[in-house]
């Protein structure tokens, strides 16, 4: 499997595109749906966002007039339409992160804004691999933002 991770920061926040590429993949690599992307080409983008773009894509995509912290904008419907791709290279969707969001969020829970992206940006790629919210899904969160959030910048 090859994991490329389009990374567009169109916040000036900072954080070394390397960083987050692992993040992507360690979420991939870690997750249960890992099996299903063997032999497979895999790219996602992320980028950060204003809050403005943020409520824009949220009011577009999920009719929802607010900001929020993660969207992800998947290319398939579910895991079963994954592992029902033929070809080689797919691209899985993109994950759109709000910074901003991010920051208050932090605050608001008493950790690291660095952690809270890392615990963001796993959750949208878990929901892009098909994963819904739930125990195992926040567990595995927690385990990548937790390795990652050193050493983001």
């Amino acid at each position: 499997m090859r994991i490329i991770c389009e990374y567009s920061d169109h916040e000036g926040v900072g954080f070394n595109p390397h960083t987050i590429e692992k993040i992507v993949a360690e979420t991939i690599l870690f997750s249960r749906y890992k099996k299903n992307l063997v032999g497979k080409e895999i790219t996602i983008s992320v980028a950060t966002i204003s809050k403005q773009e943020m409520c824009r894509v949220n009011a577009t995509y999920r009719d929802k007039d607010a900001v929020t912290d993660v969207i992800s904008v998947g290319e398939y419907s579910d895991t079963l339409a994954i592992e029902e791709v033929s070809e080689v290279s797919l691209f899985l969707g993109e994950v759109l992160v709000c910074w901003d969001f991010i920051q208050k969020s932090a605050t608001i829970h008493n950790v690291e804004a660095d952690y809270e992206f890392g615990y963001v940006l796993s959750h949208g790629v878990l929901h892009l691999l098909g994963y819904a919210h739930g125990e195992e899904m926040f567990a595995l969160q927690h385990r990548i933002s937790t390795d990652f959030s050193p050493s983001l910048r």
